[in-house]
């Protein structure tokens, strides 16, 4: 959260308002998304205005919730509320919290179980290869990264970074508009810069990922890039661009690379958000990701 000293006046505010100038703070789109439904979602069960709610509504509405929505959700839009209202209290709209009454079993980490194996990997990735070249770069910087969905979808050919020593750095643009200098394995850059075909040059905007008519290829056409390499490759997980960022965290983990390194890595804000893979000891991170750059275009 910002300072609360930067907040308006908001006594005389609607909930709807109040709402969403609290969601106007997110620095992320998706977050305030998430927290918007979760949010909404409740004001549109109670009716009430938000200054009149209270614990037995909490209460009442996480018993409702049990009945259309899985414990992870639930814990999901629990904690959301929670926040939602400690904002409130913060602002002098509520007097107390009425969602701190609500208690809630622990929801079993089904995050870290959701990766691919070292095989599935390099099963993926040659059929991404067979497939088109572009996709195979896409999964290989995926796998190797672990960066989200939409940072790779916007990567250009200026983003790759040559430092004083050799390496290659990518200036990555992450969650939250903020820029992060991420290394990149040697032997992934020489594929990326294989397929790019092309010198470094900073002035040079071309991105990386296409569609058929030129244009930036949207989240959707990527996520089926996957899932159709995946259905052609045996895999009977789901698979999705995300599953492949949870797969680095916990084959690098897995592997010895720090947690608090993961964490910087894949620019989780909170340790416990990384904790959910594994623990570990003090190693480099990139380096343990199981994957095979030699894969054969046939």
């Amino acid at each position: 959260m910002n300072n609360l000293a930067i907040i308006p006046n908001l006594s005389n505010m609607p909930t709807q308002q109040v709402v969403e100038y609290f969601l106007s703070r997110e620095s992320s789109a998706g977050t305030a998304k998430t927290y918007g439904g979760a949010i909404r979602g409740f004001f549109v069960w109670s009716t009430k205005d938000l200054r009149d709610v209270s614990p037995f509504d909490a209460i009442e509405y996480n018993s409702y919730l049990k009945g259309v929505d899985s414990p992870a959700t639930i814990q999901r839009k629990i904690s959301t509320l929670t926040r939602f209202f400690a904002f409130a209290m913060n602002c002098g709209l509520v007097t107390a919290n009425p969602f701190v009454v609500v208690k809630q079993r622990k929801v079993p980490n089904r995050v870290a179980e959701k990766f691919l194996v070292s095989e599935e990997i390099d099963r993926l990735l040659v059929a991404l290869r067979q497939k088109e070249e572009k996709r195979y770069i896409f999964g290989l910087i995926l796998a190797a990264t672990g960066m989200r969905i939409s940072e790779a979808r916007n990567l250009c050919w200026c983003d790759f970074i040559e430092a004083p020593d050799g390496s290659i750095l990518v200036n990555l643009l992450r969650k939250g508009n903020e820029y992060q200098l991420l290394p990149l394995r040697s032997d992934v850059w020489k594929e990326v810069q294989a397929f790019m075909d092309r010198p470094i040059n900073q002035f040079d905007k071309a991105p990386l990922f296409l569609n058929y008519y030129g244009d930036l290829i949207s989240d959707n056409g990527l996520r089926n890039w996957i899932s159709e390499a995946a259905q052609k490759a045996g895999i009977t997980k789901v698979c999705t661009p995300h599953v492949l960022r949870h797969s680095f965290a916990t084959h690098s983990l897995a592997n010895g690379a720090d947690l608090r390194n993961v964490q910087a890595y894949l620019n989780h804000k909170s340790i416990k958000t990384t904790e959910a893979y594994l623990h570990a000891t003090n190693m480099k991170v990139g380096e343990f990701m199981p994957i095979n750059v030699k894969h054969a275009a046939n």
